[in-house]
């Protein structure tokens, strides 16, 4: 099989329901019926109608959530394209590993499973006798980190399809042991750059829109990331490229990996929360192979960084990303969280849950 010839599992069963008028009225009978004015709890009761419809009930349930982490090296960022060294990959993994990072707080804190998945990590990973047992470790190694797309193919067509394959049967593993709701993370030094040439192909934008300082480049960095990543494009364009030559060409294994996810959980009707600009960039690829898609995408931005303009003043890239995707009506089980720490992922979504199936009704309490 190829890239030309490969073809995305079909969603069609998957996207059945959301249509359902009988349905979506129960629902808004059962929010309307809570001790609450109508309305009154916002983009909470939109969500909470958007899940039942996904799940096709009235009595939405959220059953083992979980968050995976894909990890992958890139070839180029050993040309100086992060302010990081490569081998900090492979550091952060045994973090995740030792329970030690942000993700691994804001898990414990909300309860939910944690997943890391080495989909091509360059260096060793030291897995300590620290490790925490609550943490699944998965090796889906595909390769040592990518090549340098500044000079060559980031991945072979073989290694790109595999590593779709293999995101898509975690995903659908996942559901198959009960997980209906799941958040993607990544990590990878040098990924903001994949991530932007990524998104300037299927957006059709320029890279000047795009690129940031991922990690934290000083302006001497952040200019030589734009000169790089300018280079990699007099190469080849990824503007010229259909989406699968697109990811091989300048994809990560961890992006690779989690577009296919993307695909898995969608099939399997599971909720699927996306947060930052890689994770963004692997939705756009899990898009632009399923264009067909039907229905509406719900974007989950937190009021209070909405009314300071934080996503507008720090992130333009990433609403590229947003606004192309709102524009082409994409997926109708995902919900958007910038900033893990300010949304403290899933807590929206559970109290959604959770309003919907156990908040009284209004009977014998009057009319609000």
């Amino acid at each position: 099989m190829s890239l030309s010839t490969w073809h995305t599992p079909s969603l069609d069963a998957a996207m059945a329901g959301f249509d359902d008028a009988a349905l979506a009225a129960r629902l808004q009978a059962r929010l309307d019926s809570r001790t609450k004015p109508r309305g009154s709890l916002g983009r909470l009761e939109t969500l909470a109608l958007q899940i039942g419809l996904l799940q096709g009930s009235a009595m939405p349930v959220l059953t083992r959530p979980r968050i995976a982490v894909f990890a992958g090296d890139h070839g180029a960022a050993r040309a100086g394209i992060s302010a990081y060294p490569q081998e900090v990959t492979a550091q952060m993994v045994a973090n995740f590993l030792r329970g030690g990072a942000a993700i691994n707080v804001l898990a414990r804190q909300r309860g939910l499973a944690l997943s890391i998945v080495d989909a091509g990590v360059a260096h060793p990973i030291e897995i300590a006798p620290t490790r925490d047992p609550a943490i699944e470790f998965i090796d889906a190694h595909i390769a040592s980190g990518t090549q340098n797309y500044l000079d060559v193919s980031a991945m072979s067509e073989q290694q790109c399809l595999d590593a779709l394959a293999r995101g898509h049967a975690l995903a659908q593993a996942w559901a198959d042991a009960g997980c209906n709701a799941i958040g993607f993370g990544e990590m990878g030094i040098g990924n903001t750059a994949s991530a932007s040439l990524i998104t300037a192909g299927l957006c059709g934008t320029t890279l000047d829109r795009i690129v940031g300082r991922g990690t934290g480049l000083d302006d001497a960095g952040l200019a030589r990331k734009r000169e790089l990543l300018v280079r990699a494009t007099r190469r080849c364009d990824p503007r010229s490229l259909a989406p699968l030559p697109l990811l091989a060409e300048f994809g990560g294994f961890e992006i690779a990996m989690m577009a296919g996810a993307y695909l898995g959980a969608a099939r399997a009707r599971m909720l699927i929360v996306v947060d930052g600009f890689i994770a963004t960039a692997a939705l756009l690829v899990a898009h632009a192979l399923v264009i067909l898609l039907v229905g509406k995408i719900y974007q989950m931005l937190i009021d209070w960084a909405d009314q300071r303009g934080m996503f507008w003043l720090s992130i333009p890239f990433y609403m590229i990303a947003v606004g192309f995707i709102l524009m082409t009506h994409f997926i109708d089980i995902v919900v958007w969280s910038y900033a893990l720490i300010a949304l403290k992922i899933f807590e929206v979504d559970t109290n959604a849950f959770y309003f919907a199936g156990e908040m009284y009704t209004t009977l014998g309490f009057g009319n609000f």
